[in-house]
């Protein structure tokens, strides 16, 4: 009923992947949706919600350029009555800033926290033009970050944010009434 996070790396030029290893055990909570990145200088984030009976949080590790191994996990965000972490996701911009798009289920939504190197991490602020959105994919792109959320009634919405700068405003890309056959 509990379990794990593991990772293996595949090292550059290698034909096979490294030993796996553990980056998160819990007798009591359940980690679910792992997901990592790297950035352009090397640095890699990897994350992931555990639930206990009740709420959810949410696990980082930051393991930074030239490093071989992740350190130990941090608590980025204690599950409480206020922050119910279901889903995160999570980037590398341009210039090394850390984006953590988490859904808080206890109404709030999609919640934004950013780590810029020297300052560390904001407190979650909410994306309040997503609320309802239920599942969030975000991808990372040469250029750019974007952010693919959709919603409980039916809308996908695309965000980009541009390295170095700031999130922009959701433009939606594909509703559900669109199909034929909806309405």
């Amino acid at each position: 009923a509990h379990g794990s996070v593991w990772m293996a790396q595949l090292p550059p030029g290698a034909s096979r992947w490294g030993i796996p290893t553990k980056l998160f055990s819990s007798a009591t909570d359940n980690p679910n949706g792992p997901s990592i990145t790297v950035g352009p200088d090397g640095t890699a984030v990897a994350l992931w919600t555990a639930r206990d009976n009740n709420y959810g949080s949410l696990w980082i590790t930051v393991r930074t350029s030239g490093m071989r191994a992740f350190p130990p996990p941090t608590e980025l965000v204690r599950g409480d009555a206020q922050h119910d972490v279901s889903t995160a996701e999570v980037a590398v911009d341009g210039s090394g800033q850390l984006n953590v798009i988490w859904y808080n289920d206890n109404g709030s939504g999609p919640m934004l926290q950013v780590f810029s190197p020297g300052s560390g991490w904001s407190p979650p602020s909410t994306f309040s033009t997503l609320n309802g959105a239920s599942t969030i994919s975000l991808v990372q792109t040469p250029a750019h970050e974007s952010v693919l959320v959709s919603g409980d009634d039916g809308d996908y919405d695309a965000i980009t944010h541009t390295r170095g700068g700031a999130w922009g405003a959701p433009q939606t890309i594909w509703q559900y009434d669109q199909l034929p056959g909806w309405g």
